[in-house]
C-alpha cells in the first residue's frame, strides 16, 4: 500500500496540472474555428494537430478529481454520505446554476427570450453552452464516486486493482463507441470513467508509479514520441473525414470510432509528460512556474467564464479588425486574450464576498483577513 503522506505531499503540484488542463481546454475551443474552413490547407492541418494534442484537457481534470478525492476519502461509510454529497454540491452546483443563467441569457439575446423553464431545462441537460457538458459529467462523478471507491477498495483488497483499471478502460471505450453510434441527450460519466479510476489507482500506488515514471529509461523522449504517434494516428481519421465531407461538422460519426480507441493511450502518455513537468516547475522559482500555478488555482472559474470571454473577443475585437479563422494571427491572439481575460476577471471576482460559492474561486478577502489575524498573533 502507498505511503499516503507521499502522495498527499505531491498534491500541490495538482495546481500546475490544472493550469495545463485549462490552457488545453481553451486551445481546443480556439482551434475549433478551423472547422469552418472548407479546404485542407496548412492552417487546418496545424489546427487539427494542436486540437487533437490538447484533448487531454477534460480527462486530466477527471484524473485529478480521482486522485484528490481518493486522498481525502480512503473509505466512505454510509453514515458519512450526506456530508460528502452536501460538500460536493456546494462546490459545484451554485456556480453551475449561475453560469447556466448567464449563458442562457447571452445565447438567447437577454431576458426577453428566456423563461424559467428554459433555464431549468438548460440546467438539467447542461444545454446553456457547449462547454458545460463537463459539469454534467463531474456531477455524475461526485454522485457515483462512493460506489466507485467501494468497488476499487474491494478489488484492491484482492490485489486486483490493475484489473479494475483495465476493466474501466474497456467500459469507457465501449461506451464512447456506443455514444458515437447512438448519441444520448446528455454526456455520461462512463465516457471518462477510466481517468477517474486511474486517478484513484495512482494516488493509492503513488510510490510505485512515481518510481516507475522517474526511473523509466528515456521517459521524456519515449512518452513524447508516443504522444506524437497517437496524435498522428488520430489525425488520419480526421483528415480522411475532411477529405470526403469537406466540413468538420459534416463528417460521419464512424470516422471518430478509431480515435475513441486510441485517445486513452495518448492521454495517458500526456499525463506522464505533464506530471514530470509539473514536478520540475514546482521546484523552480520562475515566471513560468508562477503563471502556470496561478492559472491552475483559478482553473475552475476560468473554465466557467472562458467561452463568454472568447465569444466577446471574437465579436467585439477580432472581427472588427477583419481577423477570422482563416487567418493565422487569429488563433494565438484569441488564445492569449481569452486565457488572460478569463484569469483577470476571475482574479477580480475573487474579491467579491462568497466568490467561492458564486464563481468557483477562493475569496481573496477571506484569505487576507486570515493572514491579518495570523499577523496579529505573531
Amino acid at each position: 500500500m502507498v505511503n499516503k503522506n507521499n502522495a498527499a505531499g505531491w498534491s500541490p503540484e495538482m495546481d500546475y496540472l490544472r493550469g495545463f488542463a485549462i490552457a488545453a481546454v481553451i486551445i481546443i475551443h480556439v482551434t475549433a474555428y478551423f472547422a469552418y474552413i472548407k479546404s485542407i490547407n496548412s492552417l487546418v492541418i496545424a489546427s487539427i494537430l494542436l486540437d487533437i494534442a490538447a484533448h487531454f484537457a477534460v480527462p486530466l481534470f477527471i484524473f485529478i478529481s480521482g486522485f484528490v478525492l481518493s486522498l481525502k476519502y480512503k473509505r466512505l461509510r454510509f453514515s458519512s454520505l450526506p456530508a460528502f454529497y452536501l460538500k460536493r454540491a456546494k462546490s459545484i452546483l451554485p456556480q453551475y446554476l449561475l453560469f447556466t443563467i448567464v449563458y442562457t441569457l447571452y445565447f438567447n439575446g437577454g431576458f426577453s427570450g428566456v423563461t424559467p423553464a428554459t433555464i431549468a431545462h438548460n440546467f438539467i441537460w447542461a444545454g446553456a453552452a457547449y462547454h458545460l457538458w463537463y459539469y454534467a459529467v463531474i456531477v455524475q462523478v461526485y454522485v457515483f464516486f462512493p460506489a466507485v471507491l467501494w468497488i476499487y477498495n474491494w478489488f484492491d483488497s484482492k490485489n486486483k486493482s490493475r484489473l479494475l483499471v483495465t476493466a474501466s478502460l474497456c467500459v469507457q471505450i465501449a461506451w464512447n463507441i456506443y455514444y458515437i453510434i447512438s448519441p444520448t441527450p446528455i454526456t455520461i460519466a462512463l465516457s471518462q470513467v477510466f481517468y477517474l479510476v486511474l486517478g484513484i489507482y495512482v494516488s493509492r500506488t503513488y510510490n510505485t508509479v512515481a518510481g516507475w515514471v522517474k526511473t523509466f529509461p528515456y521517459a521524456n523522449l519515449i512518452t513524447a514520441l508516443g504522444v506524437l504517434f497517437f496524435v498522428g494516428a488520430i489525425s488520419t481519421f480526421w483528415f480522411a473525414g475532411l477529405a470526403r465531407y469537406h466540413l468538420f461538422y459534416s463528417i460521419h460519426p464512424r470516422y471518430f470510432m478509431g480515435p475513441a480507441v486510441l485517445e486513452p493511450a495518448q492521454f495517458f502518455l500526456s499525463f506522464v509528460i505533464l506530471a514530470r513537468f509539473a514536478v520540475k516547475l514546482a521546484r523552480r522559482d520562475s515566471l513560468l512556474s508562477t503563471v502556470v500555478k496561478q492559472i491552475g488555482k483559478y482553473s475552475f472559474g476560468i473554465y466557467l467564464i472562458h467561452v463568454l470571454v472568447l465569444k466577446l473577443v471574437v465579436s467585439g475585437l477580432l472581427n472588427r479588425f477583419h481577423l477570422t479563422g482563416s487567418n493565422w494571427l487569429f488563433y494565438p491572439l484569441l488564445f492569449l486574450l481569452t486565457l488572460g481575460g478569463s484569469y483577470a476577471i476571475m482574479y477580480a471576482l475573487s474579491y467579491v464576498p462568497a466568490s467561492q460559492h458564486l464563481f468557483g474561486v477562493g475569496s481573496r478577502n477571506k484569505r487576507s483577513r486570515a493572514k491579518a489575524r495570523v499577523s496579529q498573533h505573531t
